[in-house]
């Protein structure tokens, strides 16, 4: 796994959004390569997030909210209703399929309602939701980041400080290294804070791009700096804009959002940077930006308390009853998170009471309900208490599945008593491998579900902890006990004959994975107790007093702190690409073409060491690039260590036992009398150094080829990650990306086939090396194997010399498709040729070597394709485990990409506090600050038609 350059730059973060775009959607099989998001698609990611149904009303509600269209879908209601029913609507027929409802039989009328109100975020409305954080963040930016630098300062000071200590006792060497240690740990604490701060000029340089469309603050009367409904129209005009331009409530509400005192004077309004900034966040300053800090989830953030405690709650206000959670509109604004006072609306009284009716009108009951999602077995969104008790789950029932197999294959079940015909074994044999198919499901089933109640992240109680180790502790306990009576009373057959089920039972390595078994039992039943007891701790506060309680954390807990890190410095990274294509020109029209022309810098990342580098360094792979490793590739992972370890010993094991065997046949063919079968024993029988040899290569090679895949897995991961998100591997306009949309359920196959692939490739590489050393030592192949090395050495040889000579000739005659010297280049071109057709049988021999180790080595990697997608036929393809091992990441990337993440948060604050989060004129107002940052996102502005 190699390292590749990454490209850094505006056009790298347009190819992610339309990345991110192309996981949240959810219309099959064509994508909507516009990047929009539809009502239905946020239904089906907070269902599959968190386990949160919304209705259809909730879900336009959350649309039209965040995308600041609430007030014009309720102007164009009555009048395009009537154009609607009789076949004359202006509606783009784009914006007709936009929506699929929940419903499986939708009357005319729903259909014609889904498509007046227009249930979409475009992407400039979805990009400007995910920069509501930032953008509350940027207020007070430069403040707290002047802070931070001199706090930095203050501990490197202090860092010196220590080093520059000197002392001769041992106790004051110890308190330089303790003391060394914690300054070290407060500066990394403040370096992550100091990543994740806004630039404190984006709001000023976007202020002056809008100034600069509306041609104010060049002048020095007031009058060219004033704001009016005029002048913000055609601002809105300039962007694309045209249906906000022309809504006259709405640039009434744009004007009116705030009340600044410094911007008014004598009823004119001053547009400056205070008064952008103020309508820029006056609707969204309830947003607390201290919870991108805070070790809790989103949805903890927003509602404060775990999916599983919310169950039909209706938005404040309405006369419903209000059951389960209370939920507060009202912000509640932190106090140092704005620099500029909180906004209050500057209109007359008669423009409030009509904005007041118009908010009732747009502001549906917000009701939502928690659907059992079983989040303890929940690998596709990983919110399991622990990572370490999964694996321990898994690894404990492969070992349990594999005592059931051997018992199953090697018993009689046999429900056809017949004569030995193909037929009557085919019956038995179908019947032995769908009860082992039945038993393995439902017994998986049975065994997994109550055994994880205790790795919920939401709900842990004694009583579920309780269930969970008891259920352990007879899976655990019963089984051991059988076994062990039946290896003790070894032998079973008659007449005290070993059995097939004996030999195999009395096996070492059997008797190893027996106690393998017993260990994993013990450690999940451990893993049980710790978690409920640090459960318990943890909600009493002890953590502070007992350190190593933050290793009880639930994993959707810590993760998620992660992955806001994570998008609030991907979020950074963008704006700060934004802003420095805007260094030598702030007019759209060169700065769309500077975006199209310009070359992208790259940054080298991939690659096993820079992964692991990544991952060790205070997981930087989450904290900054958002990156979440499944949990089936940890699971597989584990189980690839130990898969690793049982082969090797096994083939330990078989070497000696054959070359005990070996030696004894050869003794006891010495020790008989002459005669054709004692020549025969001795001339064919390989000698016991020979065995040794070729068992001791191949394990050797073995060895060598498991810990290589074993260590690719995650880099290669990682990679596949990076390369899609920055538009290496393409996505939204893939033609073929509808394959990995498709049966996401496939994902479960990963497992299974990261530790057989391991098995079969370390297989044959044993097979392939220690065969050939065998072949070459062993006395009847021996002559053969010399002539076919010496031939075969010499063939390469000669090749190697073609090589060179056409590289130097390639040099001297040859300049890409054109020949520097053609007579010369000729001549040597025919002589090479001819000589190649000599050369054949070596490129027969090298390509023939190249596929079978390329092939043997392959098998192992599920992660990589080694069969190009065109190598199909009839439409079969050949290799689809690379496809299932992508699945697995873009399903894990639909739920727990950073923007994606930050979107769900926005969902769930607009579901919380409905029309008092995000108003139409704070919206408008957000959309021209991502238009003048990124103008190139105009394209994917939708509009409509007529």
């Amino acid at each position: 796994m190699t390292s590749f350059g990454m490209p850094t730059g505006p056009k790298s973060d347009l190819a992610e959004l339309l990345y991110v775009a192309a996981l949240h959607q959810t219309s099959y099989p064509e994508l909507r390569i516009d990047g929009s998001f539809s009502a239905s698609d946020i239904v089906l990611y907070l269902r599959s997030r968190y386990g949160i149904k919304i209705d259809d009303g909730t879900a336009r509600d959350i649309v039209h909210g965040l995308g600041g269209t609430c007030g014009q879908r309720l102007s164009r209601k009555r009048e395009d209703s009537i154009g609607m029913l009789s076949g004359h609507s202006d509606v783009s027929k784009d914006s007709q399929q936009q929506f699929h409802g929940n419903d499986e039989s939708p009357n005319s009328i729903n259909n014609q309602k889904e498509i007046i109100e227009e249930n979409y975020l475009d992407m400039v409305q979805w990009v400007s939701t995910l920069l509501i954080p930032s953008v509350v963040r940027s207020t007070d930016a430069s403040c707290y980041s002047a802070e931070l630098n001199a706090r930095v300062q203050k501990i490197v000071q202090e860092l010196r400080t220590v080093e520059d200590t000197s002392g001769g006792s041992k106790m004051h060497f110890i308190r330089r290294i303790i003391s060394r240690r914690f300054w070290q740990q407060e500066l990394q604490k403040l370096e992550t804070e100091l990543l994740l701060e806004v630039n404190s000029h984006l709001i000023p340089l976007a202020y002056d791009i809008l100034a600069a469309s509306l041609n104010v603050g060049k002048k020095e009367n007031k009058e060219s700096n004033s704001l009016t409904t005029q002048s913000l129209s055609g601002l809105l005009l300039h962007y694309g804009e045209i249906d906000a331009s022309n809504d006259k409530d709405l640039l009434s509400d744009m004007i009116n959002c705030v009340d600044i005192s410094h911007t008014w004077d004598q009823d004119r309004l001053y547009f400056n940077e205070a008064f952008f900034m103020a309508a820029i966040t006056h609707d969204i300053l309830g947003y607390d930006r201290r919870v991108e800090d805070k070790l809790s989830t989103p949805f903890f953030d927003v509602f404060h308390c775990d999916p599983s405690e919310v169950n039909g709650f209706v938005e404040p206000g309405d006369s419903a009853s209000n059951e389960g959670i209370s939920l507060e509109s009202s912000f509640s604004v932190a106090s140092g998170s704005a620099s500029y006072p909180r906004s209050s609306i500057h209109s007359t009284d008669q423009e409030t009471s009509q904005q007041e009716v118009r908010n009732e009108e747009e502001s549906p009951v917000a009701s939502m309900d928690y659907i059992s999602s079983a989040p303890y077995i929940d690998y596709a969104v990983d919110c399991q208490r622990g990572i370490m008790f999964s694996q321990f789950m898994w690894i404990y029932f492969i070992f349990l599945a594999v005592f059931y197999v051997i018992i199953i294959t090697h018993k009689k079940f046999d429900i056809f008593h017949c004569d030995p015909g193909f037929l009557c074994k085919l019956g038995n044999r179908l019947w032995t491998w769908m009860s082992l198919g039945i038993m393995l499901s439902c017994g998986g089933v049975a065994l997994m579900v109550p055994i994880s109640f205790v790795n919920d992240p939401y709900k842990l109680c004694f009583r579920k902890s309780s269930v969970s180790i008891l259920f352990t502790l007879i899976f655990t306990v019963v089984p051991y006990h059988f076994i062990t009576d039946f290896i003790n009373d070894i032998p079973h057959g008659p007449n005290n004959q070993f059995t097939d089920m004996d030999s195999i039972m009395s096996h070492k390595l059997f008797k190893l994975a027996t106690q393998g078994f017993l260990s994993f039992g013990i450690l999940m039943m451990v893993s049980s107790v710790l978690y409920l007891a640090g459960n318990c701790l943890l909600r009493e506060n002890r953590q502070d007093r007992l350190p190593f309680l933050r290793y009880c954390n639930c994993r959707e807990t810590t993760c998620s702190l992660g992955t806001k890190h994570a998008a609030t410095h991907k979020v950074n990274n963008l704006l700060d690409n934004a802003m420095a294509t805007h260094e030598s020109s702030i007019d759209t029209e060169n700065l769309s073409r500077k975006f199209l022309t310009n070359n992208e810098k790259t940054c080298i990342c991939g690659g096993v060491m820079w992964t692991w580098k990544q991952i060790f360094k205070r997981n930087r792979l989450l904290h900054e690039h958002g990156i979440w490793l499944p949990s089936r590739l940890a699971v597989g992972q584990l189980g690839q260590i130990i898969v690793f370890a049982l082969i090797i010993l096994l083939l330990l094991h078989e070497k000696d036992l054959i070359i005990k065997d070996i030696e004894s046949i050869i003794a006891t063919a010495a020790q008989e009398k002459h005669g054709p079968l004692k020549t025969l024993v001795l001339k064919y029988t390989p000698k016991g150094w020979i065995i040794e040899s070729s068992f001791n290569t191949g394990i050797g090679f073995a060895a060598v080829i498991g810990i290589i895949l074993m260590l690719v897995y995650i880099p290669s991961t990682v990679a596949t990650t990076l390369k899609l998100r920055s538009g290496m591997l393409p996505s939204m306009l893939d033609v073929q990306f509808h394959k990995y949309r498709y049966s996401a359920d496939t994902t479960t196959y990963n497992v299974g086939n990261m530790i057989y692939g391991l098995a079969g490739s370390m297989g044959l590489f044993f097979v392939f090396f220690g065969g050939l050393i065998f072949l070459c030592l062993w006395q009847i192949t021996k002559e053969f194997m010399i002539v076919f090395l010496a031939w075969f050495t010499a063939l390469m040889i000669t090749t190697l010399l073609h090589y060179f000579l056409t590289r130097a000739f390639r040099k001297r005659f040859y300049t890409s498709f054109y020949r520097q010297r053609p007579r010369a280049g000729n001549l040597t071109a025919v002589a090479m040729e001819c000589w190649h057709i000599g050369l054949g049988a070596g490129v027969l021999a090298s390509r023939l070597c190249q596929f079978v180790l390329a092939s043997a080595f392959w098998i192992g990697r599920i992660d990589s394709s080694f069969l190009h997608e065109d190598v199909h036929i009839f439409g079969y393809r050949f290799d689809t485990a690379p496809i299932n091992f992508r699945k697995d990441i873009l399903v894990h990337e639909a739920h727990r990409h950073p923007y994606i993440d930050r979107l769900g948060t926005m969902y769930l604050m607009r579901l919380k506090h409905g029309s008092s989060f995000c108003t139409d004129a704070g919206c408008a107002w957000r959309r021209l600050f991502v238009l003048a940052l990124m103008p190139w996102l105009m394209k994917y502005r939708k509009k409509k038609e007529g």
